[in-house]
This record gives C-alpha cells, sequence and structure tokens, in this order.
C-alpha cells in the first residue's frame, strides 16, 4: 500500500510538540520551498525521499520497519560557487555563466573561442572579438592574435591563432628575393668578394701552441759572430 512514514519530495520529518501533530511528528518544507523553489533551485534539499532512496542504494538489507524511521534534515547542498542556508548567496566567477534553466541552477564554463570577464549571475559568455582567441573553456580574458614577422589569423570558431600562409606568402617571397639578391649580385656585376681571414692559431689549445711554437723555433736560422784569430 502507500507509504504513509515519509514525507512527499521537498518536504522532511521533524518533531513538534503540538498536541494536534499527532504522534509528535510534523512534514516541514525544506528551505525555498514554499518561496523562490527548493535552495533556491541551486542545490538539491535533504528530504525523507532522498534519504531513503540513499539508503536502500548502500544498505538494500534493511527491512521496512528500519526504513519507516529514516527521515531527512532539510539541509540544502548547494552548487559550488554558492552557500547559504537557501543557497541564496553566491555568483558565477570570471569565465562561467549563471546556467538558471536549468534542473539545478549552477555556474557553468563558457566553451573554448567564448569569454566573460564579469564576476556575477547576468551576464553571459560572448564570442571573442576580432584578432582575439581563447584556446580553453572557463576563459575570462581572450587572448590577442600577434606575429612578429609573419602575419597571423584567428579561426572561424576564435579558439586558435596560426600563420596565415597565404597573407605572408607575399613577406616569404620577399625575404628569399633579398638573400637571392645579396648572394648572387656580386658574381653577376662582378663585384669583388670579401673573404676574411679566418685564423685558428689563437683558439687552439695551449699545448698545441707551444707545440707550434716549439717547431717554429727550432727551424729559425742562428747567426753566428765571427771569429777573428
Amino acid at each position: 500500500g502507500t507509504d504513509c512514514s515519509q514525507c512527499t519530495e521537498s518536504f522532511f520529518t521533524d518533531f513538534s510538540d503540538k498536541l494536534s501533530d499527532y504522534p509528535g511528528f510534523v512534514c516541514r518544507a525544506c528551505p525555498g520551498r514554499l518561496g523562490n523553489g527548493t535552495c533556491s533551485g541551486r542545490g538539491t534539499c535533504e528530504d525523507d525521499i532522498t534519504v531513503k532512496q540513499l539508503q536502500a542504494e548502500e544498505a538494500p538489507t534493511l527491512s521496512k520497519l528500519q526504513t519507516a524511521f529514516l527521515r531527512g534534515e532539510g539541509t540544502c547542498t548547494c552548487s559550488e560557487h554558492f552557500n547559504g542556508s537557501n543557497c541564496e548567496a553566491g555568483q558565477c566567477p570570471a569565465g562561467m555563466e549563471y546556467a538558471e534553466h536549468a534542473i539545478i541552477a549552477h555556474c557553468e564554463q563558457c566553451k573554448p573561442g567564448q569569454y566573460k570577464s564579469e564576476s556575477d549571475n547576468t551576464a553571459r559568455c560572448r564570442m571573442c572579438p576580432q584578432h582575439h582567441y581563447a584556446p580553453s573553456s572557463g576563459t575570462a580574458v581572450c587572448k590577442e592574435c600577434l606575429g612578429s614577422l609573419f602575419i597571423y589569423s584567428v579561426d572561424k570558431e576564435h579558439t586558435d591563432c596560426r600563420m596565415d600562409i597565404t597573407a605572408s606568402l607575399p613577406v616569404l617571397l620577399g625575404i628569399i628575393c633579398w638573400a637571392l639578391t645579396f648572394y648572387f649580385a656580386p658574381m653577376v656585376f662582378g663585384l669583388p668578394i670579401v673573404i676574411a681571414d679566418i685564423s685558428l692559431g689563437p683558439y687552439l689549445p695551449s699545448e698545441k701552441r707551444k707545440e707550434e711554437g716549439a717547431a717554429k723555433s727550432c727551424c729559425k736560422l742562428r747567426r753566428t759572430p765571427p771569429r777573428f784569430a
């Protein structure tokens, strides 16, 4: 038959000292149940039904009599970033928007390519501005897409910044032309080619220099003074 040992959803069993509340128990509403929604719609309430379902999963051997005495405390378990007895306080940080239309309202990260710089429950995630991108979710400030020498551009989803080969082709061809010009110009116009005379002597190890110095000194001509009879 019908289980009359528990209160309905979003209500929990509480003790009562009123004579009218026979046999000393009363069903009380969870925080916010009679106002702006149970736990402000931002959490779950520990009502009788929730407690008994949880105990049935964890301890399925409990008898019906034991289950009948189980009751909830009527406390709210709030979603992350929210607090208070009714989950009425709190706001979504930057990079997260308020998902108020979900079964349980919560803060949800902005998708890649989107951002939210405000810390509140009203601002929404929006697409990064031109020449900016967000490679990961939960972005508060988009990154600027910059290139040092070549031209970089953002993809359509604003999730990546890569070199634009088509736009950078004139720059690349210009570099190649200048390099070829400086390389072949002396040969074409008959200009003198400067070749640096690189000597490794000063950079040889000290022992090697000593050996070379000794070899040079032994081969020098020695002049002997003339002898007079």
